[in-house]
């Protein structure tokens, strides 16, 4: 069976003209909780939680850290740039070399390309996805020097893996082209991102690791909602072209 990797070489050329049903927006809600100072807004963090109105010690009223969740997402989740939480393996990875060396620099072509789109058009989510990206990187670094793997000097768009280097060097095209063809391009960078973290996971068999995949993987579905949320402000949708239509919708939060 074909690598998800290998697929984007075959669907970069399609994914201009595709022509899904489409996906909406996440709600917002802010946090409101028990103790505090003084009555405010709540203010939306990563998880919905954040400072509301509350009474504190001897009913008076004040403002505080609220403690119960909000009704909805939080900003982060609704932009899909909420900050990845780092885990340390307890053990080495037991992920080969060539797989480490392989993800890092996977991780690098979506922040390069990212940073180039945030460059060209007035997107933020592309600016925001990118530092995530970052993130991703430094978690497989991280991955990659429990076992000693030397990796591949850092620079942006040049890459030691020459599929990688073709992936960017034809992805930039596109990512050139055209704010709509940006965003397509981000959406089917995220999706099959999350195909390959699935199956990285069923290679590796220390729990550690599959913590990190697991966490990248639930970055990579938020920046693929903040995509697809993105194309539909265009008018445009997004149709699956790595994953299972059914997994895909599965992935998708519906707008309200």
């Amino acid at each position: 069976m074909m690598k998800t990797r290998l697929l984007v070489f075959l669907l970069l050329p399609v994914i201009a003209n595709a022509a899904p049903a489409r996906f909406g927006a996440q709600g917002t809600a802010g946090g409101q909780g028990a103790a505090g100072n003084a009555a405010e807004p709540g203010t939306q963090l990563c998880d919905g939680t954040g400072n509301g109105p509350g009474a504190g010690l001897g009913m008076r009223a004040g403002t505080g850290p609220a403690q119960r969740r909000g009704g909805g997402a939080g900003l982060c989740q609704q932009q899909g740039t909420c900050p990845l939480t780092t885990i340390t393996p307890v053990v080495p990875t037991t992920l080969p070399g060539a797989e480490l060396i392989y993800a890092v620099e996977e991780e690098r072509v979506a922040r390069d390309l990212y940073l180039t789109a945030a460059e060209r058009w007035s997107l933020r989510v592309f600016e925001r996805i990118a530092r995530s990206e970052a993130q991703h990187e430094a978690a497989v670094t991280q991955l990659a020097g429990s076992v000693a793997v030397t990796l591949p000097v850092a620079a942006r768009g040049v890459y030691a893996t020459p599929e990688l280097q073709k992936l960017y060097t034809d992805s930039l095209v596109l990512v050139n082209e055209s704010e709509v063809a940006a965003l397509r391009v981000g959406a089917l960078v995220e999706e099959s991102d999350i195909a390959e973290l699935r199956r990285l996971a069923g290679v590796a068999t220390d729990d550690g690791t599959r913590a990190v995949l697991a966490h990248m993987e639930q970055a990579s579905t938020r920046h693929l909602n903040a995509f697809v949320r993105s194309l539909a402000r265009f008018g445009e949708s997004y149709q699956p072209q790595v994953l299972a239509v059914e997994d895909f919708v599965a992935l998708i939060v519906p707008r309200g």
